[in-house]
């Protein structure tokens, strides 16, 4: 017994498959449309792609909601404004949607479905990097400072970076505890305050790439006249014990006030302390930055959180000599990749 013969399809029949193809029609709707059967409907849409210069189109799942245009104007709108939210980012696109339909027949997309769609382009969402905000006039002076150095690579090594920095007493970060009944306000169950709110220890420190000096602890607010003492008592032994004499190494200090000062100037001026030109609002060309993060990343793996600014100077104390002279060295030896990336980004900030 022979099969049924296929009725061959006509070209307008042919031509009529490859425009539904286009417009998205499934291949059971358009056999319903002309009363064919899909299996002749699925030869003839093969054969239409065939000849469509060989280009397949899939047409599976659901068609997107945002069209090519509307995602590059997606796209425009996150690379010219990346503070901008999801809700604001979709209201936009559906302001836009709405223009180009001249009315609402084109109905609006989700704050979901431009998550996802600004998601697929490669960003996300995350805090912000702050930075010293930097004036067109310091960019300036950075990109000078930086170019009159661009060939310094053994001189980093006579640099003796130093700052202040401030620690702050503080508990760990866990705030629960076992107790029995009426134990609430037992001293061992409490977790101490202080009337300020904090209690900070505020020290000076200076490395270079032979090592690091000792700690010094700053009482009180530090004035020219302290400042000046710390000069004389840690800058200047340290620079000749380590260089052979103060003239032989830079001193690398920033723009603070108690550094500019005029005391401070003539004593680094009396003992021939060569200091180091530097700019304004520049922590990530002072590395010294990267070792006060070292040195609280210690802290807080420490067991312990120290309850006393005593306890604090202490461990931070302790904490500064375990860091191996490899590590100052590594940040010494940073210098040239720093002054590098300041001048291929025209004097803005850097990652480091």
């Amino acid at each position: 017994m022979g099969g049924r013969t296929r009725r061959p399809l006509s070209v307008g029949e042919q031509e009529t498959i490859s425009t539904l193809l286009r417009q998205g029609k499934s291949l059971a709707a358009i056999g319903t449309i002309l009363g064919r059967p899909k299996s002749t409907v699925a030869y003839a849409a093969e054969v239409a792609r065939a000849t469509d210069n060989g280009a397949k189109v899939d047409k599976r799942g659901r068609p997107k909601s945002l069209t090519e245009r509307e995602l590059r104007s997606l796209r425009r709108a996150v690379d010219e404004n990346g503070f901008s939210t999801i809700r604001a980012l979709t209201e936009k696109v559906n302001q836009t949607r709405t223009q180009a339909a001249g009315g609402s027949q084109k109905g609006p997309v989700s704050t979901w479905t431009v998550r996802r769609a600004v998601k697929a382009m490669g960003f996300e969402s995350r805090v912000a990097s702050k930075k010293p905000y930097l004036s067109d006039r310091n960019k300036a002076k950075r990109l000078v400072w930086c170019s009159e150095r661009k060939d310094w690579t053994m001189e980093w090594a006579s640099v003796f970076f130093s700052d202040e920095s401030s620690y702050v007493v503080r508990d760990a970060s866990v705030h629960r505890v076992w107790r029995r009944p009426g134990e609430r306000y037992s001293p061992s169950r409490l977790r101490p305050t202080f009337k300020s709110g904090r209690q900070s220890v505020m020290v000076w420190g200076a490395f270079s790439a032979l090592g690091r000096s000792p700690l010094v602890r700053c009482e009180g607010k530090m004035t020219a006249v302290s400042y000046g003492a710390l000069l004389e008592e840690h800058v200047v032994p340290r620079i000749v014990e380590d260089y052979g004499s103060t003239d032989a190494a830079w001193f690398q200090e920033d723009l603070a006030p108690i550094h500019t000062a005029k005391l401070c100037k003539a004593i680094k001026q009396k003992h021939g302390i060569r200091v180091l030109p530097w700019m304004a609002q520049s922590p990530d060309l002072n590395p010294i930055e990267n070792a006060w993060g070292e040195l609280e990343r210690r802290l807080r793996l420490r067991p312990r959180m120290p309850k006393t600014k005593d306890e604090l100077f202490a461990a931070l104390c302790h904490e500064w000599e375990a860091v191996p002279t490899s590590f100052f060295k590594a940040l010494a030896e940073s210098m040239p990749r720093r002054v590098k990336k300041v001048i291929e980004v025209g004097g803005a900030s850097t990652k480091y």
